[in-house]
């Protein structure tokens, strides 16, 4: 039922969450490989091992005329609370900051990427630590400000929009943003570029309404 409401609903992209591992992995493979069936989806697991057939590693998005390009990752919390025994089904999980760091590295060194957004699974706490550090990388790559951007998060059943840091400049700002559960409300994210350079990012939100749609019979749950 879940794969089918995605691929209904037209999502190109998704990360793995907490709840996956509620699966067997072989039905999860099986369902990660629906997801995938003819391009239509694109599953991002950039730090849990054994998954690759499954899922990909990053994933490049570029604007129509192909001048920016923006690099997508997906990254599961490697909070020690977050699975019991520390692991995703007995699957590795790799340091959130350092495969950041490490794909980074990569995607700007094949594919010179104007910015790279996460998609995570992690508290709030977690992907706060991940935005300092972000910053922290950045500074050192550029060796001048940070250029800021955003992490679109998972996991809390809550809307969240947080800043870090707190009082910063829109350029040199990393946006945590959340829309919420039960698609409830969307959140729109505009990324605004200046000769390739990331300007700024703007975050609005958008209330929405199911009671005036027929109910999809594509998706049987």
């Amino acid at each position: 039922g879940h794969v089918a409401a995605i691929r209904a609903a037209g999502i190109t992209h998704v990360s793995l969450g907490n709840h996956e591992a509620d699966l067997k992995i072989n039905v999860l493979k099986d369902r990660l490989n629906e997801l995938g069936r003819r391009g239509s989806v694109t599953v991002l697991n950039s730090n849990i091992t054994g998954l690759s057939r499954q899922s990909r590693e990053s994933d490049i998005v570029s604007s129509e005329c192909k001048s920016v390009s923006v690099g997508l990752i997906g990254l599961m919390s490697d909070e020690s609370d977050m699975f019991r025994d520390g692991t995703f089904r007995g699957l590795n999980i790799a340091n959130v900051n350092e495969t950041y760091a490490q794909i980074w590295d990569k995607l700007n060194k094949s594919n010179n990427v104007s910015c790279v957004v996460p998609l995570t699974h992690q508290s709030l706490q977690g992907d706060l630590n991940l935005a300092k550090w972000m910053l922290e990388f950045q500074s050192q790559k550029n060796k001048v400000t940070p250029i800021g951007g955003v992490i679109l998060r998972g996991h809390e059943h809550v809307k969240i929009h947080e800043f870090v840091p707190p009082d910063g400049n829109n350029n040199e700002t990393i946006q945590v943003v959340k829309s919420g559960m039960n698609a409830q409300r969307a959140a729109i994210v505009d990324l605004q570029f200046v000769n390739r350079t990331l300007q700024s990012v703007n975050v609005t939100f958008e209330e929405l309404d199911d009671s005036h749609h027929q109910p999809c019979p594509i998706v049987k749950i």
